[in-house]
């Protein structure tokens, strides 16, 4: 039975993380209902997570919460379905862990307003050493302000990572939208960008000392870049020098 977080009972994920560590049940699965306020949550509970729905608002009082909205800390799956992140300054979902491979799988879901200055953005999902499947979902406004604008993503796939984002819609990220690193494979299919990235769509960035990564895409429109300056490539690599 889904536990359901508007609240009452559950106030906030973080409650039904705690919840679970003394229940221990094999599985939680979260509806969401209306917007919830707050910061983040650190999840480390080994069991699949699933969140329907809900409207997750970091904003607050502040204007943006300084952290992620969900750290994935644990080798299970996290699944999120329908959902909107929006008002955190590092971004939506930060997957991995130091024991096994963390999962998230997105469908439908929209990420919207994230980024900030201090601490920087990072993506809207984010994966180390983790797989990550993107479907039908929207980005919106994922932006840096000053120097650290380029730096956000939709998605980044980094560390010997696999992803693979097929149908997503991009409007305004001040970075490449999908940017794969560090022996990391991704595949981007269908998808639209606009006035979003800094030379492309999807980047391959990587270190002298890295190992190279695979990226493919296919069916995809990259638009103008988020400066509105010239057309976006779809695909570019990108050597840090030393």
């Amino acid at each position: 039975m889904p536990l359901t977080v508007d609240g009452r009972e559950f106030a906030a994920l973080r409650d039904v993380h705690d919840w679970a560590r003394r229940a221990l049940p094999s599985e939680v699965v979260v509806q969401a209902e209306g917007v919830i306020t707050g910061a983040g949550t650190s999840w480390t509970h080994p069991v699949p997570l699933t969140v329907r729905g809900g409207t997750w608002d970091g904003s607050g009082t502040t204007g943006r919460s300084p952290g992620w909205w969900l750290s994935w800390r644990t080798p299970a799956t996290l699944t999120l379905r329908g959902v909107t992140v929006c008002g955190f300054a590092r971004g939506g979902v930060d997957a991995g862990c130091d024991v096994g491979r963390s999962a998230v799988v997105s469908a439908g879901c929209s990420y919207v307003d994230l980024g900030g200055h201090d601490p920087d953005g990072y993506a809207a999902l984010f994966g180390t050493r983790s797989d990550i499947t993107s479907s039908g979902d929207t980005f919106r406004r994922l932006v840096n302000p000053g120097e650290a604008g380029p730096l956000i993503h939709a998605v980044y796939a980094s560390d010997h990572s696999v992803a693979r984002i097929e149908g997503a819609s991009v409007y305004r990220c001040s970075g490449d939208p999908f940017r794969v690193r560090h022996a990391s494979r991704m595949e981007v299919v269908g998808c639209t960008a606009k006035r979003s990235g800094v030379q492309s769509m999807c980047s391959d960035w990587y270190a002298p000392d890295e190992q190279p990564s695979l990226l493919s895409t296919r069916d995809c429109h990259a638009g103008r870049t988020f400066n509105g300056s010239r057309p976006s490539l779809i695909a570019y690599r990108l050597r840090r020098t030393p």
